[in-house]
This record gives structure tokens, sequence and C-alpha cells, in this order.
């Protein structure tokens, strides 16, 4: 009988694995799914419900005072005016403190010294004015190009607001209805799983209650995931899949769930290039975003950067055809505030009813938390975030206080949406436990030979720890029952760290330097493995 692997190990892994989202092994390439932090206090360890502002660390405020010296280094910084408004939380009278803008650069320049990210431009949206903070390059080979509010970044699953803008577009045309079934607008021949009598809705759909899983069984097995998914392969998987549970019922995140949409709402564009055409014609040209697309062609003349893993290794960019409406976008940091600005300020867009409608609570999870079309509601906070296998996104807006933060990345960071938050928070003056990246601690490249090897516990589960060749030279890869692998990082003696999620590894070393086993500690559970 196969056992499973120890339950608190799973439990952080399984939040990699939904992160990353590969059936594909260590390829390490194509799309991630973006996962939400937490929500229901009941669930606080399931890691694919959206984030609640209450479940933010926090450390009793910023330190105001030790970081007076800091600068905020970063290129460019430009003023955009925009309505101002009166912000729902006063300043802190705090003399001689750094502004929240030096407080912000002096949390995010860290990843990037420290090598945590190749490169993360900040836009800020604080009354009336926009802030660029940028550092590191967005290509590791070019170090001297610097990163800017127009450098081009993938925006993942910053896509699905995209496609729920399209969802209001298409219903104040006439053309949808949100409890429309989405058997209605595909093809006859097309077989689309009931659950109890219940069929799909475009809504739900639009709020992951589709039942529909995180992503579809039948995947090709090629290095861009996603980007081989044509859609005679979505709609064979529809008609192979039973639901687990009944469309309206139950939250779960889910990509296939969000491309079929955006496969509906642009007329069944079956691929990335018919998706961002509908696109540009209802949202992006008419928002004036000329700067967010999915053809590379569009970006001649701005830098595109390079995606890369936890280690700065370069990956393939994300190509998504007939999921395109989950993830295929790339943007500038530039546009998402011109996105801000319209979120913010619907009023002054062409698209007032539809922005709007975007953002209405359409099913209330708690007290707290609710979904619009893809946008998560935190409080008074509406936000989503975005994951490839070599980048991060992350957008946060307020109503209340027209405030807003945009967060890119083109290296997987797991911090990012902590980052995007944590800003916020500091320009609204509000308690932030302020994100702090791990310093590595080199391990001579000889010692790395006395941990590879295979470990176990119990009956079945299994890690496999390898040596490979990074930027920075050789380092650790850890695969846990065959999964995707990751990436360690010195943290001293022989203990090792993950940057793509929270956890530690310790080896338990013998006289002669060779493993005899190793502890995994995460989401607050520790489980050893021998060494057979």
């Amino acid at each position: 009988m196969e056992t499973s692997s120890p339950p608190g190990i799973v439990a952080a892994w399984s939040f990699v694995l939904l992160v990353s989202c590969s059936p594909n092994g260590p390829n390490r390439s194509g799309h991630a799914a973006d996962v939400p932090a937490a929500a229901h206090d009941s669930q606080r360890d399931e890691p694919d419900l959206p984030f609640d502002a209450e479940a933010l660390p926090l450390d009793g405020g910023p330190d105001l005072t030790a970081r007076a010296d800091a600068r905020p280094d970063a290129t460019p910084l430009t003023d955009v005016r925009v309505p101002d408004g009166p912000p729902t939380e006063p300043d802190l009278d705090v003399p001689e403190s750094p502004t929240p803008i030096e407080e912000i650069a002096a949390f995010v320049e860290p990843y990037v010294e420290l090598g945590w990210a190749q490169s993360i431009v900040v836009a800020l949206l604080d009354g009336d004015v926009v802030t660029y903070v940028a550092f590191g390059a967005p290509d590791g080979q070019r170090p001297l190009v610097r990163a800017t509010s127009e450098t081009i970044y993938e925006l993942g699953s910053l896509t699905k607001t995209f496609t729920g803008l399209l969802l209001a577009d298409a219903v104040f045309r006439g053309e949808l209805n949100f409890d429309d079934e989405v058997s209605v607008h595909l093809p006859p021949e097309v077989s689309v799983p009931r659950r109890d009598g219940v069929g799909i809705t475009l809504l739900h759909l639009a709020t992951h209650h589709s039942g529909l899983p995180r992503d579809p069984d039948n995947l090709p097995m090629i290095n861009t995931y996603f980007g081989g998914y044509e859609v005679e392969h979505l709609y064979a998987f529809l008609g192979s899949l039973r639901l687990g549970d009944v469309p309206g019922t139950t939250y779960e995140y889910s990509n296939v769930g969000a491309g079929l949409l955006g496969h509906v709402v642009t007329g069944l564009a079956d691929d990335a290039a018919g998706y961002e055409a509908v696109l540009r014609d209802r949202v992006l040209d008419p928002l004036a975003l000329d700067q967010t697309g999915v053809d590379r062609v569009r970006f001649v003349g701005l830098e595109v950067a390079v995606p890369a893993d936890e280690a700065r290794v370069p990956v393939p960019s994300m190509e998504l055809s007939a999921l395109a409406g989950a993830g295929a976008l790339l943007g500038s940091a530039a546009d998402l505030v011109k996105l801000l600005r319209f979120m913010l300020h619907p009023e002054t867009s062409p698209l007032s009813d539809v922005l709007q409608a975007a953002l209405v609570d359409r099913v209330v999870l708690n007290a707290q938390s609710a979904i619009g079309l893809h946008w998560f509601r935190s409080r008074d906070i509406h936000w989503h975030n975005g994951a490839t296998y070599g980048g991060r996104a992350f957008l946060a807006f307020s109503p209340t206080d027209l405030k807003g933060v945009a967060v890119l990345a083109n290296t997987t960071v797991a911090d990012i949406d902590r980052l995007g938050f944590s800003a916020l928070y500091a320009l609204r003056r509000q308690p932030y436990g302020a994100p702090s990246p791990i310093a590595e601690v080199p391990v001579d490249p000889t010692a790395l030979e006395g941990y590879a090897g295979r470990y176990i516990a119990g009956l079945a589960s299994r890690i496999d720890v390898t040596i490979a060749d990074t930027p920075a030279g050789p380092r650790l890869l850890v695969s846990l029952d065959g999964a995707a692998p990751f990436w360690l990082f010195g943290s001293g003696g022989d203990v090792f760290h993950f940057r793509i999620f929270g956890g530690t590894v310790t080896f338990l070393v013998d006289d002669t330097g060779r493993a005899t086993g190793l502890r995994v500690d995460a989401q607050g559970q520790s489980v050893g493995f021998r060494r057979p």
C-alpha cells in the first residue's frame, strides 16, 4: 500500500506546487498559478484562499528611526498628478523620520542586493503623486541596463482581472449575462460537466466557484507548459471531467476556469493573439494601456525583463494559447499605474461602468473578504497577484483613501505579495511587518557532495538532493517524491533555506562530512528524513 508524505511537509511543498503548478517535473518553466495567502480563520493553512488583511504579520509598526539614513536609490522618480482625496488614517507625527517612500525603498532594495530578485519595480500611488522605485537589472547578462517604470514584465494571473473586465464589458453590451451557463456559448458538440443538475455559469468562472480544478489534467508534456494547450485539449478536458463540487458552492482557485472564461468572452478566441485582439479593442486601447499585451513585437524599443527562477537561472518565457485569459499578459509598471488611477477614479475612464462592475462583491467569503470579477477584496483593499516560473506581479489599491501599489519582479521571489501589502500599509501609515530577505551564507562547493543523495521518511516518501550550477556557482536542489525541485540557499552551518516559500532544511552530518539525514521545517512543523 502506498503511503503519503508527512502532512506538514506536504502542506509546505503543496504551497509551492500550487504556486508553480508544474506537473512536468524539473523543467522549471511555464505558467504558475497565483496563490493568495490566507483568508478564512478556520482554514488558515489553506494556501488557495484570498489574503485577509488581518493575516499579515505585524511587528508593532515600522521602525521609524532605524532607517534614518535610508535613501530610495531608484530609477526613475516621477510625479503624476491625479485627483486627491482625504486619507482615512492620520499621518504619524514623528519628526525627522523617513518618508513612506524611503521606508519602502529600504525594505525593497535588499531583495535585489541579496540576490533574491534580478530586478523589482514598485509603483506607489499616494494621493496625487505616483512614485516609481526600481532596483536591479531586468537582464542578468546586461547589469548596466537598469529597471524602470517602462520595463516589461510577465503579469501572470493579473491577466485574470483583465478577463473580468472583458466579462463586464460583454454584459453591458448585451452579449452575455453573468448567469449564462458556459455551455450555451460553446459549440454544441462540447460537453460541459454539471453536478446535481447545476451547470457552470460565467460568474462561477469569474469568482472561482465553478467546481473546475486548478489546472487541467491533460497538459502536454512540453517546456512551455500551457503554451501547447490548444482549444481541442480544453474541450476534451471538459468532456472527460466529473465535478467534485456543485458549481457555486465552493471556492477553488482555477486557472482552467479563468482560461475558459477568457475563451468565451473573446468570442471563442482560440489562442493568445485572438485574446489580445479583443482585449485591445475593448479594454487596452480605451484605457491607453499601450505597454500591456501578449505580442512581444509591441514592445520593440522597450526592455523586456528576462524571467528567472529563485536562483536567478533564466527560464523560458511564459506562453499560453487556449488559456490565455488566465495569465498570458505582459506589461509595465507605468501601465499598471494607469489602471490603478482608472480603478480609483472610474468616472475619468471611458469604461466607467465596466471598472465599477469589476469591483462589486460577487461572492462574500467572510466578514472581511470577498471576490468581484476576479478581484479579491480584503477589508477596503482590492487586489490580485500574478506568478510565473520566472516572475511575480502584484496590484492593490484602496478606494477609501485613493492609494495603490503595483510590484513587478522577474524572479520567483516569494515575498512579492508581502512587499506589496507592506508598501500599501506604509503609504497609509498603518502598522506593518516589514519583510526582510535572508542573507545567503556561502557554502564550500566541496561540502555539497556530502549532502547530495536520497533521503526517506516512512515507507514511500523521499527527498532527492542533487547539485546543479547557477550563475553564482553550484547549489543544492531538493525534490519531494519526484516533484519539481527547488533551490536551497545556505543559512550557515548545515542549515539551508528556501526562497520560493518559507522553510528550512537542516542536514544531520557525521564526522566525515556526510549527511546521514535531514530535517525539513515548514509551516510550523518539523519532519525528519533519513539516508537509507
